[in-house]
């Protein structure tokens, strides 16, 4: 191998017979995502993290573009709870576009509740944020603007 870099020589080419230029196609469909692994948002009553690890991820841009996420701003994370059931099921990945911060009182948003990640609907009334769950065995949960940080938008769910 280290014969093949030092000389320039592409590994599929001398193993495979495949020219650099018939793989461009094929790896450019890809991106790298963030994919925080060990990070949870709670589709419940809020889960703190303590360490933020990340591991890169590649997904196929046909994903991202089917969500209309932005290549550069979308990251992963784990949905931890049920709370936002049947739109969110337990240990599911949640695609954040992180662009998007501003809430519309319709989506779902990953939003950050005094260091407690939350993945909720968001509701804008009266100088208060109102944090909806989907599924009706959970609470309201109403939090003073100064409280809550936007994350990103919720796009895709798998």
């Amino acid at each position: 191998m280290q014969f093949l870099a030092k000389r320039n020589i592409s590994i599929n080419w001398f193993f495979f017979n495949q020219l650099p230029e018939s793989l461009i196609e094929n790896t450019s469909n890809y991106i790298i995502l963030k994919y925080y692994n060990n990070v949870t948002g709670s589709a419940g009553l809020g889960t703190i993290n303590y360490h933020l690890d990340q591991q890169p991820l590649i997904i196929d841009t046909q994903v991202l573009d089917y969500i209309n996420s932005n290549y550069k701003y979308t990251e992963l994370i784990k949905a931890n709870g049920d709370s936002m059931y049947p739109f969110i099921h337990e240990n599911s990945l949640i695609f954040v576009d992180t662009s998007i911060k501003d809430i519309n009182n319709k989506d779902v948003f990953v939003v950050n509740v005094n260091d407690e990640l939350f993945i909720k609907q968001i509701i804008y009334q009266d100088h208060l944020f109102t944090l909806k769950s989907f599924n009706c065995d959970y609470k309201d949960i109403n939090v003073k603007v100064d409280e809550l940080v936007v994350i990103g938008r919720v796009k895709g769910v798998l």
